[in-house]
């Protein structure tokens, strides 16, 4: 009895400690528990205070916005642009809204897994809607997503994601006539605004820390090394980035989950191929998830807009991003999954 009392003190503490190099407030500790909710919204943003102003319009047109906890991460150094997203979300009609500040700047890999890790692990959300800033939504959105996940969770054990941004350049008929469809995500389409789960948040978070720990904590505070905190394969640890991506292969075992509950992921050629030639924030992700026998899902249908022009690694945005938001009210809670 002494020994278990001693290994859980022991835990807490430990706990308590790593927490502390991210000067996490006691305030938020536990907060799903103590405000009674499951689901948390986290929002990154670094920099871009015109896309940021857009998200949030959007947001506020969602009657979740006078309901759910709102986390936004802001990444940067106390600069111009950090400041003007401050007073943005300050001046926000978001009922339940809390900024996070970044000391410094983390780099898109590290401000989103510790926006993970500081909602899951220190707040202990069951589950985590995450949104770039440089995303616009419908004005049901938190509504379809999360019966989306819902569906999904109680259909599969081995769903990791789902999300409702898709590329689709439907008419509002052909729209209508797909709106309760979804299909496994294809390798390439990235992690933009989604829906995730404590459960496959743990089976990769371990490994997501570690990568954390080798290949970007070393970069922090080092302006000659900005890009490559946020894209690895412009940085010092190319070679070193290769071979533990190799090592996880190994390593990594998949879940054990239910014979019967389990959707098969029928896209594994095409994850393994994407993996083996770039390796961003999306793909690390899409990796873990993959080799712990995780799949994704996504609408046939989209429900939210990339409007991103411009951002820190200087890619632009396909016209075609440039299609009809979908305001087309579900027929029911159930889906229909297409192999596709």
């Amino acid at each position: 009895m002494h020994l278990i009392i001693f290994i859980n003190l022991f835990l807490i503490i430990a706990k308590l400690f790593s927490y502390e190099q991210y000067r996490y407030e006691s305030f938020y500790s536990n907060f799903s528990q103590n405000f009674s909710e499951k689901c948390g919204v986290a929002v990154i943003a670094y920099n871009r205070p015109e896309y940021l102003t857009e998200c949030i319009l959007s947001i506020e047109k969602n009657p979740e916005s006078q309901t759910l906890p709102f986390f936004f991460f802001l990444d940067g150094d106390q600069d111009l642009e950090q400041n003007m997203n401050f007073e943005i979300i300050s001046k926000s009609l978001i009922a339940n809204k809390y900024i996070i500040l970044r000391p410094t700047n983390f780099g898109i890999i590290k401000n989103n897994v510790d926006a993970k890790r500081f909602l899951f692990d220190w707040c202990n959300f069951e589950k985590v809607i995450s949104i770039e800033e440089d995303v616009v939504l419908t004005s049901d959105y938190f509504d379809k997503l999360i019966k989306l996940d819902n569906w999904a969770q109680s259909k599969y054990q081995n769903i990791a994601t789902v999300q409702l941004w898709s590329y689709c350049s439907l008419n509002q008929t052909a729209k209508k006539n797909q709106i309760q469809k979804v299909r496994q995500t294809i390798p390439a389409w990235s992690f933009v605004t989604y829906c995730m789960g404590k459960k496959a948040w743990n089976a990769i978070a371990p490994y997501l820390y570690e990568y954390e720990k080798l290949f970007v904590d070393p970069l922090l505070n080092k302006s000659e090394f900005q890009l490559a905190r946020s894209k690895p394969q412009n940085g010092p640890f190319v070679k070193k980035i290769e071979g533990w991506k190799k090592n996880m292969i190994y390593r990594i075992k998949k879940d054990r989950f239910d014979p019967d509950s389990v959707l098969p992921i029928y896209n594994k050629s095409q994850i393994r191929a994407f993996i083996k030639e770039t390796f961003n924030q999306d793909c690390l992700m899409m990796m873990l998830f993959y080799l712990k026998g995780y799949t994704r899902l996504q609408t046939i249908v989209n429900h939210a807009k990339h409007i991103g022009q411009k951002g820190f690694l200087g890619e632009k945005n396909d016209e075609d991003f440039n299609y009809q938001l979908c305001e087309i009210p579900l027929d029911s809670d159930d889906f229909i999954l297409i192999h596709k």
